[in-house]
């Protein structure tokens, strides 16, 4: 039996929603675009969304104004924001600096600036760089 079918009509029109962006690449639809095209108020879809998270049926990476969703089933993930989006400020809090040099070598390692990826992980400018140089320090000669 598929997870599916314990979802709620309204989580299952949601859920498709997701599918369809995942299958086409495309950004996930915003809480609006939801809203619009459930017939229901966003926090109602919001609230949707963070159920299907619960139920372990998406995962979400969430950014200032967007998200990302990805579909356990398959992999599939939304496309990524226009602007790569800044991670949410609430996923910011209580990084330890481990954490934080691995979001940053991730950015960086995908082609972005230090100082953009700094802007984008949301750590500051300073913290940054100093965050940059650990992360040299400890590739040693691999980081030449």
């Amino acid at each position: 039996m598929s997870a599916l079918t314990h979802l709620t009509p309204l989580e299952r029109q949601i859920y498709a929603i997701i599918e369809r962006a995942a299958h086409d690449g495309a950004p996930c639809p915003t809480n609006s675009d939801f809203s619009d095209q459930v017939d229901r108020g966003a926090g109602i879809v919001i609230a949707r969304i963070k159920d299907l998270e619960r139920k372990g049926l998406i995962t979400v990476k969430r950014f200032q104004r967007s998200r990302v969703v990805t579909l356990v089933s398959t992999g599939q993930s939304t496309g990524t924001p226009k602007g790569g989006g800044v991670i949410h400020w609430r996923d910011r809090r209580g990084r330890t600096a481990a954490q934080w040099r691995d979001l940053l070598a991730e950015e960086v390692a995908q082609g972005a600036s230090v100082q953009a990826a700094a802007g984008k992980i949301g750590c500051g400018l300073q913290r940054g760089y100093s965050l940059w140089r650990d992360i040299r320090a400890g590739l040693g000669w691999q980081a030449q």
